[in-house]
């Protein structure tokens, strides 16, 4: 199924903050061109990775601690619908050692190992976490569900399913920062050569309220189940990017700028240990 293929085509904290909530809030370290983003209007901020790279949930993290500095945020994450549970527990606890095994414990046997469940990804939830222990108003929403595809294997109809659950689940939110495989993340038909069209997430939610920005990752290694799940090259080693996101003029292949995460390294499975 091409929806398992990671990359196909390429202010402040409410009133009852924790004593160590400014410190934390203050320590955000967002790529370059982060603000420019976060001073858009649009409503769905949607960032396109290629799954399985330590750098690109890393900087997601950071750009979620800088919106939370401006106000609630609501981040959606390409995980089951059905870990929901799993991650309200964990948002909600004291943040102790017990807990986070807990949550780790619960979270790994319901997760794939195709980049999404990675090393990097678990470091993103406990970065969540501890922003929302240390005062920020910030909830986490996975949205991933299971609409089969159309009778004649079209994914349009996965890609549907996407946006309305993201929809739902977000609720009244104002602000609300997506990290998604980048085919979800573009704004326009995709076709591939032997497969139906595709019409991505970011088709069926409201044009004047989605930002999307697609990742350029590389050159690097990251973990991909493509077909075969381990590490694998990615991006050009001829063109190396400096961290940092840019807003294009004019909307590109579908997307309203450019995520450059730099050079990647390949983040593996999270695997609890005993």
């Amino acid at each position: 199924m091409l929806r398992w293929i990671p990359l196909l085509l390429l202010s402040g904290a409410c009133a009852h903050t924790a004593p160590h909530a400014s410190h934390l809030l203050a320590t955000c370290d967002p790529p370059p061109g982060t603000m420019a983003v976060l001073e858009h209007p649009e409503r769905y901020v949607i960032f396109g990775e290629q799954h399985g790279t330590q750098q690109a949930p890393a900087q997601f993290g950071e750009v979620a601690c800088v919106a939370a500095r401006q106000g609630p945020v609501v981040v959606a994450l390409e995980q089951s619908e059905a870990l929901a549970p799993v991650f309200e527990r964990y948002m909600a606890s004291n943040g102790s050692a017990a807990a986070r095994a807990d949550f780790h414990q619960a979270l790994t046997p319901m997760m794939t190992p195709d980049g999404r469940s990675s090393v990097a990804m678990f470091a993103l939830f406990d970065r969540l976490q501890a922003l929302k222990l240390a005062g920020a108003d910030i909830r986490v929403i996975p949205f991933q569900h299971s609409t089969p595809d159309g009778a004649d294997g079209s994914q349009t109809p996965y890609e549907i399913g996407l946006a309305t659950t993201l929809a739902s689940k977000a609720g009244q939110a104002t602000r609300v920062l997506v990290l998604v495989g980048s085919l979800h993340a573009r704004r326009k038909t995709f076709a591939m050569a032997g497969f139906p069209p595709i019409d991505p997430m970011a088709m069926h939610l409201p044009s004047g309220s989605t930002l999307t920005l697609v990742a350029q990752d590389g050159p690097g290694e990251a973990w991909q189940c493509a077909p075969q799940c381990g590490v694998h090259k990615v991006g050009d080693p001829s063109q190396t990017t400096a961290p940092g996101i840019t807003l294009f003029d004019q909307p590109t292949e579908g997307f309203d700028g450019r995520w450059s995460v730099g050079p990647v390294s390949a983040s593996p499975p999270y695997k609890v240990t005993d």
